[in-house]
């Protein structure tokens, strides 16, 4: 896959399907809940956003809970890594970062992963169409 063709396949919108966490001694948790909404952008012109938070009723009015950022992207085929060049997020800590993310795609499926403190996330989008 060129490079041309590996960014373009991000294109779009993707809607969460689920976001898991494998902890160094095993355990896996959903940190933000069973049943997460979200949806990540990737633009033509190399921008991107990323909203996530728990489905069902809020359990804190505060959002305490909830992740967004937004930036840059760019995509390296050869190592499997697309990279957000975060620009302003909800966790200051994130803020003027790079987030590299290993991918693969599974039919409509992106998956990424990446390795944190808490352990290794494993985050699945959809790509769906839902114009009416």
């Amino acid at each position: 896959m060129t490079k041309d063709e590996a960014f373009n396949s991000f294109i779009g919108g993707w809607q969460l399907v689920s976001c898991i966490e494998t902890r160094p001694d095993g355990q896996v948790t959903e940190p933000i809940g069973p049943s997460p909404v979200g949806q990540i952008m990737y633009s033509e012109d190399g921008h991107m956003t990323a909203h996530l938070l728990p489905g069902g009723e809020p359990r804190d009015p505060s959002w305490r809970d909830y992740i967004g950022y937004f930036g840059r992207f760019s995509v390296d085929p050869a190592k499997g890594v697309v990279t957000h060049h975060v620009v302003g997020a909800s966790e200051p800590n994130m803020i003027g970062t790079d987030q590299p993310r290993e991918f693969n795609f599974e039919g409509n499926r992106l998956i990424l992963q990446a390795e944190r403190t808490e352990g290794r996330a494993r985050i699945t989008w959809e790509k769906r169409d839902e114009r009416a």
